[in-house]
């Protein structure tokens, strides 16, 4: 089953489909979704993104600006929003379950607790990284009453390199 978190459309459909597969219930729903569009760009650059001071005035002038934003905004839009709609869709199923869970991968980077120690660090994504965790924390208040677990996982530091082509190469470094 396809399901693209950016489509609401898409989002109901795959609610549809899986209400007919299983009128029993769904046990958990796991989200793994997120985007990081700008991973270089601080705060104070992120709406001017790494270019050459002589070209900034120009760029400005042509709505790079609103490209940036526009970026930062589908970030967020994507986390909170899409979510939300995610989760009301499937939260009848859970509801059937006996021991429904919802369960979401974060990251590290949206913790607040550690963010000061992590600055310039993909602040766009981190920002939306915390609040999904909120979006989950707030469910997870609403629905325990309701015997609904939520969790927010956040898996450590993975090696991704096996997934790349033999001619690139993996680097850890920011």
């Amino acid at each position: 089953m396809q399901l693209d978190l950016e489509s609401i459309e898409s989002i109901e459909q795959a609610a549809a489909a899986v209400t007919k597969l299983l009128p029993e219930g769904l046990h958990a729903l796991i989200g793994n979704a997120g985007a990081n569009d700008q991973p270089k760009a601080t705060f104070e650059n992120l709406f001017v993104s790494s270019v050459h001071s002589s070209l900034k005035k120009t760029l400005l002038a042509n709505d790079h600006i609103h490209r940036d934003l526009k970026l930062f905004s589908e970030e967020l839009n994507l986390e909170i929003i899409n979510n939300t709609v995610l989760i009301r869709a499937f939260l009848p199923l859970i509801r059937k379950s006996k021991a429904g869970k919802l369960i979401f991968i974060s990251s590290i980077l949206g913790s607040v607790e550690l963010a000061a120690g992590m600055p310039t660090l993909n602040d766009a994504y981190a920002v939306s990284r915390a609040a999904l965790n909120m979006l989950i924390r707030k469910w997870g208040g609403a629905l325990k009453g309701e015997g609904i677990a939520t969790a927010i996982i956040h898996p450590g530091k993975l090696n991704l390199s096996y997934l790349l082509p033999p001619t690139l190469e993996f680097s850890n470094a920011s």
